[in-house]
């Protein structure tokens, strides 16, 4: 269930905007939380159609949130966000920042 420190997101394609203030609220927050992906908002899992389909599909979000860590948010997020994308669903951990307010670009 999601909560002040778990949000479910289906994906990113369509709205990688949103994902990106999730992450910012999460940074600028006290105590950080986890973004699943590849979850409903009523927290079922997306059904894949084949395991090379999820796998395909988990490969590209850890290329673009890897390169959202490196260059869409400020100040720097190196070590504050850890993606999981071996775990099932792919799970985006976000730790409380300390050069507060960060924003995304």
């Amino acid at each position: 269930m999601e909560s002040y420190n778990i949000e479910y997101k289906e994906d990113i394609s369509n709205k990688p905007r949103k994902l990106k203030e999730e992450i910012v609220s999460f940074l600028n927050s006290n105590s950080g939380g986890k973004i699943f992906l590849g979850v409903y908002d009523n927290g079922e899992p997306v059904a894949f159609e084949n395991e090379n389909q999820r796998l395909e599909k988990y490969k590209y979000w850890e290329e673009i949130i890897s390169n959202w860590i490196s260059n869409a948010f400020s100040p720097d997020v190196t070590g504050l966000i850890f993606l999981e994308p071996n775990s099932i669903p792919f799970t985006i951990s976000i730790s409380a920042g300390i050069n507060k307010p960060y924003y995304y670009k």
